[in-house]
């Protein structure tokens, strides 16, 4: 049998380019909470832009779904764009409009089709969530108008359940 020759083992490392990719080209950030902070203000103009946004279409999808409250699409599209305000309305500066969008979709999910059976409840919620945006009442009567708003649902979807 023929004696084989072995060759001596040959290591090969790769570059780590990895590491040249994620280096920074600007110094890290001395006071990390307070750059947070600065970019948190920075976008609250434009948070309150999109609030105001997401208002105003809740109020068109409100005018749909009034014109037809059976309508499953309205109902669907009116949740959605309440519950849009809701996740932006405590950040964009509008804590009682979150508190408002709650309530309502508390209505607006509930069974047996509550909504169209309460449409003037449906539109007081809208109603009190535009307010909101234009200021129109003290944080007292915000915070008294979403208790009201709040028990009257509370009581409606109860009756159901």
């Amino acid at each position: 049998m023929a004696k084989q020759v072995q060759k001596p083992i040959e290591f090969i490392t790769p570059p780590n380019v990895l590491r040249a990719k994620l280096a920074t080209k600007t110094a890290p950030v001395k006071n990390p909470l307070a750059a947070a902070n600065r970019a948190l203000a920075d976008m609250s103009t434009e948070c309150t832009k999109w609030v105001d946004e997401e208002i105003n279409r809740l109020h068109e999808r409100r005018l749909a779904f009034v014109a037809k409250p059976k309508d499953a699409n309205a109902l669907d599209d009116l949740t959605h764009t309440a519950m849009d305000v809701k996740g932006l309305a405590g950040p964009g500066g509008y804590p009682d409009a979150d508190a408002f969008a709650v309530s309502l979709i508390a209505l607006l999910t509930s069974a047996d089709n509550l909504a169209a059976k309460n449409v003037g409840l449906v539109e007081a919620h809208v109603d009190a969530i535009r307010a909101t945006r234009e200021k129109a009442y003290s944080a007292k009567v915000a915070g008294a108008l979403a208790a009201e708003l709040a028990a009257r649902t509370a009581e409606l979807v109860s009756e159901t359940a």
